[in-house]
């Protein structure tokens, strides 16, 4: 198996950033194989060797002959804002330099999403804002942020990141869930499948999580929800990424 950690200067970032990339060795020796491929986004104040340490996606790549590419994305919400241009790397830029570095085949059918916290986040927004780059997307405990007490704390961070510490202020725009849900629902394209879970004890993101699947139900997505025991943790999206890997294999060509 490799593992690939690629720097390159983003245009859409303007800057050096850094990725890695899972390839199992059975795709390496026979490049014609199927295979699919995860994009696994990190949370808020992390980076995706952070996603490494702590998960076993390496294993869950190799024994579902599964490509995982692993941005870093700063805490830039996966969202085109003054600090960088995190959506457009993430869906644009940085695919275009993954099939041109290493050929991969990039395409919807085999393509999903997962990603915990800010990465949760960032997994309703992929969905929403290019259904047609990802067959399924696995929001893990980051649902609307309009509504989420960040604490005082993070107030400076925010009129850094946001331009406003009144997160209220964002309806309407690119950081509105809802708002970009409405926009999907409305255009008619079909969109992937949600596989969306946060543990009840996570007092950070469970009840912006209902609130963003009652309201993306509503509009008729298809959305699938868990209600799980647990925290705002790895300890929980850890063994549930691996049940959505088998998911989408299991479901793949169907209704995805």
């Amino acid at each position: 198996m490799a593992l690939l950690q690629i720097s390159f200067f983003s245009k859409m970032l303007a800057k050096l950033n850094e990725f890695h990339v899972i390839i199992p060795d059975q795709i390496l020796q026979n490049p014609e194989l199927e295979y699919n491929v995860l994009w696994f986004l990190h949370g808020g104040g992390e980076n995706s060797e952070k996603l490494l340490r702590f998960t076993n996606v390496e294993k869950y790549a190799l024994k579902y002959n599964y490509v995982v590419v692993l941005p870093s994305a700063d805490t830039g919400f996966y969202t085109n804002m003054q600090l960088g241009r995190y959506l457009d790397y993430v869906t644009l830029e940085l695919p275009e330099y993954l099939e041109n570095l290493l050929n991969l085949k990039l395409k919807r059918e085999n393509s999903i999403v997962a990603g915990g916290s800010m990465g949760g986040f960032g997994s309703w927004k992929l969905g929403f804002t290019h259904p047609e780059l990802y067959a399924a997307v696995a929001p893990f405990s980051g649902g609307s942020i309009l509504n989420t007490d960040f604490g005082p704390a993070f107030d400076a961070a925010h009129i850094r990141r946001f331009g406003t510490s009144n997160l209220k202020e964002l309806e309407g725009t690119e950081y509105d869930l809802f708002y970009l849900a409405r926009k999907a629902a409305e255009s008619g394209v079909k969109l992937p499948v949600f596989y969306a879970l946060c543990g009840t004890e996570d007092q950070f993101s469970y009840a912006s999580m209902v609130e963003t699947v009652e309201y993306c139900q509503k509009l008729g997505m298809n959305v699938i929800w868990q209600a799980l025991p647990g925290e705002h943790s790895y300890d929980l999206w850890d063994p549930e990424l691996e049940k959505f890997m088998v998911w989408f294999l299991e479901h793949k060509g169907a209704d995805v």
